[in-house]
């Protein structure tokens, strides 16, 4: 398991496959309450290929909405930052 961000990783599901997962509030079907859980955001064969469909599907968190566009820009190259350093680590 690699952990991307707090809310953010990457699992090995089987030999040939990577999911990602992301922690969610999920309504409990059971107790009706809010929970958190992770859920799976898509399959991929490869690290390399995982880290980019979470840049590609924008699956990291950034502030709320109130954001300035320089801080997004900032958190946005901060992410990707942190993902090739991942990848130069391999």
């Amino acid at each position: 398991m690699i952990q991307i961000t707090d809310t953010l990783r990457i699992v090995k599901k089987d030999d040939l496959n990577l999911a990602i997962e992301k922690l969610e509030t999920v309504i409990s079907r059971k107790t009706k309450e809010p929970t958190l859980q992770w859920v799976h955001k898509g399959w991929y064969g490869d690290l390399k290929s995982a880290l980019k469909g979470i840049v590609n599907k924008q699956l990291f968190d950034l502030a709320d909405t109130e954001t300035t566009l320089n801080n997004l820009i900032f958190q946005i190259d901060e992410i990707n930052n942190n993902i090739n350093k991942i990848i130069k680590e391999m």
